[in-house]
């Protein structure tokens, strides 16, 4: 080498890329494998998830797939904003696991989606009810505006008219008129659970523990919304609907492994 001149080696090393394009094509054969058999046992195999999106790739190619990984790592990717929010609401991330599972589960019972009953609990959550107690109130509130025809957009209008009302203590007429709007008839609901008349319960300051009881108690057996989402579930919207949330559960669980590389290793 001449005098003030300096060479630099070019090369460039590919290994550690390699390893991991290799490792990532494992990964994919076993997220494969999960989604397959992640399918419940007391169904036909012919009908899996798993079988069918094969089947369907055969046709449309790669995009199916893409797509697939897309709904798993974009809903993996919320899920875990939600155990965040959740945990600083509960102060315990074990609790805001044990929130989500349930949520997950009641996703694919209901005609409402796991968005809308998370933000729904967390909302309830928020003005001091513990777990349970939260999970029962949007349940009962899911059943009366199942019974109505209502969705999504309903329930998240209406846990916000709860959640006012929790906070204050009692219902104010335009609380009371948004029951009305939604198709719940309230007073009525409050008649039966306090053994008073309609008239009466119009009349009458609405409390929080007189508004949530009748709630519950209308969602309950022999009460006036009882089995209201199962009955909606069983529509057609309310099959596709639990046929989204189930494929996206499914989706985040198979693609798991990719959001955790995304996060600890790519991004």
């Amino acid at each position: 080498m001449a005098d003030g001149e300096l060479q630099f080696n070019t090369k460039i090393d590919t290994k550690g890329f390699e390893n991991g394009v290799n490792n990532l094509k494992k990964k994919g054969k076993t997220a494969t494998d999960d989604f397959d058999n992640g399918v419940d046992s007391n169904k036909s195999n012919l009908l899996s998830l798993g079988n069918v999106a094969k089947t369907v790739g055969a046709y449309i190619g790669v995009d199916l797939f893409k797509d697939a990984i897309t709904m798993g790592v974009q809903f993996n990717a919320q899920v875990e904003q939600y155990k965040i929010a959740l945990t600083t609401l509960t102060g315990s991330a074990e609790e805001a696991n044990k929130i989500i599972e349930k949520v997950k589960q009641d996703a694919v019972k209901t005609p409402f989606d796991v968005a809308e009953l998370i933000k729904a609990n967390q909302l309830m959550l928020s003005t001091g009810l513990n777990a349970d107690d939260t999970r029962n109130i949007v349940l009962a509130l899911g059943d009366a505006i199942s019974a109505t025809g209502g969705g999504n957009e309903e329930l998240s209008r209406m846990i916000i008219n709860l959640q006012q009302v929790k906070n204050l203590g009692k219902a104010s007429l335009v609380d009371i008129k948004q029951f009305a709007y939604a198709g719940i008839d309230i007073y009525g609901l409050l008649a039966d659970y306090l053994g008073i008349t309609k008239q009466e319960a119009s009349e009458m300051e609405v409390s929080w523990e007189d508004l949530s009881g009748a709630l519950l108690k209308a969602s309950q057996e022999g009460g006036m919304y009882f089995n209201a989402m199962i009955n909606q579930s069983s529509s057609l919207n309310g099959q596709l609907s639990n046929l989204s949330d189930n494929l996206k559960q499914r989706l985040g669980k198979s693609f798991q492994w990719l959001n955790d590389l995304l996060k600890n290793n790519i991004v």
